[in-house]
């Protein structure tokens, strides 16, 4: 299972950490999250280079993010399966975890079709309802333990954690899994 890693600004991110997580997460990896000025930082990485996050995360004390390392469970490990997803313009989601969605492409994951099939229509209908706190609720509530979710939103400029009580605190980190 894939790993999260939410960052406050002011916080740096362990050499020891991003080793153990590249070496259970090699499949690709990727980041979201503001800078010290409230702009967006987005990006996706096929290589798993522990050196390469270490220097990303170095160069951003200052900035907020959310890194996610994939481990492909399902779908294939390229490109179109690196998260962060965009939901709908400005909305983004990293997820960690299985769910239970109908897969109509065997070569996408399953988080892959949970934004394209599930989410991104409901919202592109419902647009003020991705960061309403009921359907956040409801949301958390449908997702099984073991699943994670971050959703991040550039115009409200919020990062929103979605069953955080399962995951851990690392150093003032918060990660989805150990």
């Amino acid at each position: 299972m894939c790993l999260i890693i939410h960052k406050r600004a002011g916080l740096s991110i362990p050499s020891v950490l991003v080793d153990a997580a590249v070496r259970f997460n090699s499949d690709g990896w990727g980041a979201m999250g503001f800078n010290a000025g409230g702009h967006l930082i987005m990006t996706r990485w096929k290589t798993t280079n522990a050196s390469d996050i270490q220097q990303f995360a170095d160069m951003r004390i200052d900035d907020e993010l959310v890194l996610h390392l994939r481990y492909r469970t399902r779908g294939a490990a390229d490109a179109g399966n690196l998260q962060p997803f965009e939901i709908v313009p400005g909305l983004f989601l990293v997820h960690n975890g299985e769910v239970d969605v109908p897969r109509r492409q065997a070569d996408r994951s399953d988080t892959w079709h949970l934004v394209n099939d599930v989410l991104r229509p409901l919202i592109e209908r419902h647009r003020d309802l991705a960061l309403d706190r009921g359907f956040l609720r409801i949301f958390e509530q449908s997702l099984r333990p073991s699943n994670r979710v971050v959703l991040l939103s550039r115009p409200a400029r919020r990062i929103e954690i979605l069953n955080a009580r399962q995951g851990t605190s690392y150093q003032g980190l918060w990660l989805s899994r150990t």
